[in-house]
């Protein structure tokens, strides 16, 4: 009769912590895992010892039960990233404008209308290298 009473009074504490709590959006799993924890742990460990023995037993199983459960149900609560992408970056090389390449010309216009051809290339090939890095995945 006294362990019914017990396990009545302990089931009872659990729907009164749940009902009250159903109106302030509900447990968390962290929550919830220390209550089923520390109610599990209790009653196993209600099992083992006698007469004080017994009360300790039970006290312990609850602390362990409600620390393992709250441990799970946090576990429970976190994100998890099911999809690992590892991303590899392509090498872009940068080159200035007026590296060399027109120097040779000595009449201005010329080299300002050479350099703006080597921009207008290196600007084409920076496009196509990220086109090419969008369409592979990196862009994502």
């Amino acid at each position: 009769m006294n362990k019914i009473m017990k396990t009545m009074s302990a089931v009872g504490m659990v729907a009164v912590l749940a009902g009250c709590n159903a109106h302030s959006g509900g447990f968390n799993n962290a929550q919830m895992g220390t209550v089923i924890g520390g109610v599990t742990g209790g009653v196993v460990g209600n099992h083992f010892g006698k007469g004080s023995g017994k009360t300790a037993a039970t006290a312990i199983g609850a602390v362990i039960g409600a620390m393992t459960g709250s441990s799970v149900g946090s576990h429970m609560d976190r994100p998890h990233n099911t999809r690992t992408v590892i991303v590899r970056e392509p090498q872009v090389r940068y080159r200035r404008h007026g590296s060399g390449v027109c120097d040779h010309y000595a009449n201005e216009g010329v080299r300002a209308s050479c350099n703006r051809g080597v921009a207008k290339r290196e600007a084409e090939r920076q496009r196509r290298a990220e086109r090419d890095a969008y369409r592979r995945g990196y862009g994502r």
